[in-house]
C-alpha cells in the first residue's frame, strides 16, 4: 500500500559500531534500537525499507552507515500511514520521552527533532508493544502494521 509514508525499524546491533555523525564519532552499543523515518515520495515506505534492509547501497543517510555494518540486523518494522501533520517528528518527540536516544542521529533535516534513533533496553516484544502505544498516542495514523523479519521466531 503506497499510503504507508512513515516507518519505524526495529534494529538489533550485535557489537559496538563507531559512526561519524555531524563531525563527531558516536559509539552505538550492542542492543535493540528503534529508528523512525519517513518516505513521502513515490512508492512510500516499502521501497525505503527494502533499501534499509539491503547491505548493497551507497551511504546516503546516517542509518545507512549503521545498517551496512555486518553485526546489525533489521528484526522487523512498522508501516505507518500518516493522515495528518508530520508524524515522523511527532513520533520522534514521543519516543524521546520514553527511550534514551543518540542525539541528532538521522534528524539533520529536522533539527528540532531530538533524534531518529532510540535505544530500547527491554526485550523485542516489549519494544514492539511500546512502539504500538506511542504510535497510538501520536494520533497521526490511519493504519499501523508490524512486519516480523524473524525477530519473534
Amino acid at each position: 500500500m503506497s499510503g504507508w509514508n512513515t516507518y519505524i525499524l526495529v534494529i538489533k546491533v550485535g557489537e559496538q559500531v563507531e559512526l561519524s555523525i555531524r563531525g563527531r564519532v558516536v559509539g552505538v552499543e550492542p542492543g535493540l534500537y528503534l529508528y523512525v523515518g519517513s518516505a513521502k515520495g513515490r512508492g512510500g515506505a516499502l521501497p525505503r525499507i527494502v533499501r534499509h534492509i539491503s547491505r548493497v547501497k551507497k551511504k546516503r543517510w546516517h542509518i545507512d552507515y549503521l545498517t551496512m555494518d555486518r553485526g546489525v540486523y533489521i528484526l522487523g518494522f512498522f508501516l505507518i500511514q500518516s493522515i495528518r501533520g508530520d508524524c515522523e517528528s511527532t513520533l520522534s518527540r514521543l519516543l524521546a520521552m520514553e527511550y534514551p536516544y543518540i542525539p541528532g542521529f538521522g534528524s539533520s533535516d529536522k533539527p528540532s527533532d531530538p533524534s531518529h534513533l532510540f535505544i530500547c533496553r527491554s526485550g523485542v516484544l516489549d519494544c514492539i508493544i511500546g512502539v504500538y502505544s506511542i504510535v497510538e498516542k501520536a494520533d497521526c495514523t490511519g493504519e499501523l502494521v508490524f512486519v516480523d523479519n524473524g525477530a519473534l521466531a
